[in-house]
């Protein structure tokens, strides 16, 4: 049945990958592992920019930090999660000022944190701060993030 043809492909490929990787060292399975997840920072669903510089007309403002893993994990468990950025990745952002509201969404492969700001004053700057480490996963320049509403 195509089910079960489905299954013997997938156990043939875990296979292959398990024999392709059975000679890697610890930190070329970590680095592996690195890109098997993937996270993005938005502005009201546009990413940052690599200066860190945001410039913007809406009156509100939402501020998104995305976790994005595979759907497919081909890699064990215990190597799979060593590609995660560390701790909680909520902790990676810091605001400055209070946002009106702040939220997450969580799916099976994606979660993200939300802070929205509304009814932004022309004018106004919102900045934020992102960790060394997150930084480099998004290849930002800077860990210093800044808005201003046009």
């Amino acid at each position: 049945t195509d089910v079960s043809y489905k299954e013997e492909e997938a156990a043939y490929y875990k296979q292959l990958i398990a024999d392709l990787i059975k000679d890697y060292s610890d930190a070329q399975l970590k680095d592996l592992a690195i890109n098997l997840w993937n996270y993005e920072l938005q502005i009201n669903g546009v990413p940052v920019p690599v200066n860190g510089l945001v410039e913007i007309q809406d009156q509100s403002i939402e501020i998104s930090l995305i976790e994005r893993q595979t759907e497919y994990p081909i890699l064990p468990q215990k190597i799979f999660m060593q590609g995660q950025i560390s701790g909680d990745y909520i902790d990676h952002i810091k605001v400055n000022s209070n946002p009106s509201e702040t939220y997450v969404t969580d799916g099976t492969v994606v979660t993200a944190v939300h802070h929205k700001y509304e009814n932004v004053e022309k004018g106004s700057t919102i900045s934020f701060t992102i960790t060394e480490e997150l930084k480099e996963r998004l290849g930002l320049e800077t860990t210093e993030i800044t808005i201003n509403k046009k």
